[in-house]
């Protein structure tokens, strides 16, 4: 006998006795979910769609984003919050481009009334949160930390380099010329990066 009703054994309920998948029709406030369940498998408990919806959710992030996302440590976070910064722009310039698409920003529907469309949310959303990353960049000073650091690694490496010189017991004569020669060496490791 086929039906179309969605029964609880297409969601994952099985019969005690038997084992066999339950033929029980599935409630009405799970199956919209893809999740629906029979009275007898929870599917009239209080909360069961809202846990549905939650399922569903997470079967949705799972097969988005994978079993799993691999957190990596940031050896940078100065530089991994101006590229933070960046990506915050590029999302808030790409929720531009859905505003100029629309003829209207508000829609009517009968049941809600009068509502503004979901990309003019998405994209002040977009704006706030440029807004509160750029902030926390300039009260942070990242560009003067980020000079800062480049210029103490500079300095770092001239100290080797000078120690290395004494070191080899170069003449004081010769030390200019390992100098300019290491300065240029720099420049070209520089270009090429």
């Amino acid at each position: 006998m086929a039906t179309d009703t969605p029964r609880c054994g297409d969601y994952g309920g099985r019969s005690r006795t038997t084992g066999a998948p339950c033929q029980r029709a599935a409630g009405a406030a799970t199956t919209h979910t893809g999740h629906g369940k029979c009275k007898s498998h929870g599917g009239n408990v209080p909360g069961a769609a809202a846990k549905s919806e939650r399922a569903l959710a997470d079967a949705m992030a799972r097969e988005w984003f994978g079993e799993a996302i691999k957190a990596v440590p940031v050896e940078d976070p100065l530089r991994a919050l101006k590229m933070l910064a960046g990506e915050c722009l590029a999302w808030k310039d790409t929720c531009s481009g859905f505003l100029r698409e629309l003829s209207d920003v508000e829609y009517t529907s009968d049941v809600i009334g009068s509502q503004v469309r979901a990309q003019v949310l998405v994209w002040e959303r977009a704006l706030d949160r440029c807004e509160h990353v750029l902030t926390s960049l300039a009260r942070l000073k990242i560009d003067e930390r980020l000079a800062r650091i480049e210029q103490d690694k500079a300095d770092m490496v001239i100290r080797a380099m000078e120690a290395a010189l004494k070191a080899a017991q170069v003449p004081a004569e010769r030390v200019p010329l390992a100098r300019r020669q290491f300065a240029a060496q720099l420049r070209v490791i520089d270009g090429a990066a």
